[in-house]
C-alpha cells in the first residue's frame, strides 16, 4: 500500500457538502484508505474568470494499492458523479480533485504528473496538504510538504528565476517585472539556489522555465512554477496565478 496526497476543492453549489461526499466517494473505492484529512478552508479564486465565488478547499491523505493513472482515473470519475463540467480553465467548478503526491514517485506525461507541478506555491492546496500528510516527501525538492509550506511565510519576499539560457532568463525576469513591478527578481543557478538545510532562506517562488528540468519536475528546494507544465500559450496567465497565490495583496498589471 502506498500513501498518497489529493487536494478537494469546490466553488458552486453547496461546497462543503460536496466535499463531504466526495471523501465518502474515495472511502468507498476498492483499494483505498483514508489516513487523515485537513479542515476546509475559505479561499478566494484566483486565475479563471473574475467574479467567482470563493472556494472551499482541503486535502486527504489516502493510502491505496491502486497504481497512480488508475487512482487518477477514479478520481475523475468521481469529479463527473457531482457533475464537474471542463469548459474553460480555472472556472468555477461542483469539484476538483487533484492527484498531488503519489508515495515518491516522480513522473510527467502528458496526463500525468508526479508531484503535481502547480501544489508547493498554492497555499490553498498547501494548508490542507500540511495538515493531512506534513510529514509526506516531496521527492524533487528533498523537503517535506509541511516544510513547503513553511516557506511560503518565511521564504525571502523574492522570485527568483530559472531558464536554459541567460537570454531566456532575462526575458522571464523582464516578463515577472512587467506584470509585477514591486517585486524582487533575479535570475539564479540552480547551484546558487538554498540547498536543504542551508542557513540561507530561500526565495518564495522559483520559476523554472528550463526544458530539461521538466523530467524532474521541480528540483528547487523551494515552491517552484514549472513553466515546462503550462499549456502552450499561457505563460502569462501561469505567472500571473502563480505570483498572485504567493502574494495575493499584489497588484498584478496588464499583460
Amino acid at each position: 500500500m502506498t500513501d498518497c496526497l489529493v487536494a478537494l476543492g469546490a466553488n458552486l453549489g453547496d461546497s462543503e457538502a460536496t466535499l463531504d461526499g466526495a471523501v465518502q466517494a474515495l472511502q468507498a473505492l476498492a483499494g483505498v484508505e483514508l489516513v487523515a484529512l485537513s479542515a476546509w478552508r475559505e479561499y478566494a479564486a484566483v486565475g479563471g474568470p473574475a467574479d467567482q465565488p470563493p472556494f472551499r478547499n482541503g486535502a486527504a491523505r489516502l493510502r491505496t494499492d491502486l497504481p497512480p493513472a488508475r487512482l487518477l482515473d477514479e478520481l475523475r470519475a468521481i469529479e463527473t458523479s457531482f457533475e464537474r463540467r471542463r469548459d474553460e480553465r480555472w472556472a468555477a467548478r461542483t469539484l476538483d480533485l487533484d492527484l498531488l503526491l503519489w508515495g515518491e514517485t516522480v513522473a510527467h506525461d502528458a496526463r500525468l504528473w508526479l508531484p503535481h507541478p502547480r501544489m508547493t506555491f498554492r497555499p490553498f492546496v498547501m494548508e490542507g496538504a500540511a495538515e493531512a500528510g506534513g510529514d509526506m516527501p516531496h521527492p524533487p525538492t528533498g523537503r517535506t510538504v509541511a516544510e513547503l509550506r513553511r516557506t511560503l511565510s518565511s521564504g525571502e519576499d523574492r522570485v527568483a528565476v530559472a531558464a536554459d539560457s541567460s537570454a531566456e532568463a532575462r526575458e522571464l525576469v523582464a516578463a515577472i517585472e512587467k506584470i509585477a513591478p514591486r517585486l524582487a527578481v533575479g535570475a539564479v543557478g540552480e547551484d546558487s539556489l538554498a540547498r536543504p538545510g542551508s542557513p540561507r532562506h530561500v526565495p518564495k517562488l522559483v520559476v523554472d522555465g528550463r526544458n530539461a528540468f521538466a523530467a524532474r519536475v521541480a528540483a528547487a528546494p523551494a515552491p517552484t512554477l514549472v513553466l515546462a507544465a503550462s499549456p502552450a500559450g499561457e505563460r502569462g496567465a501561469e505567472l500571473a496565478a502563480a505570483l498572485q497565490c504567493v502574494w495575493p495583496d499584489l497588484t498584478i498589471m496588464g499583460l
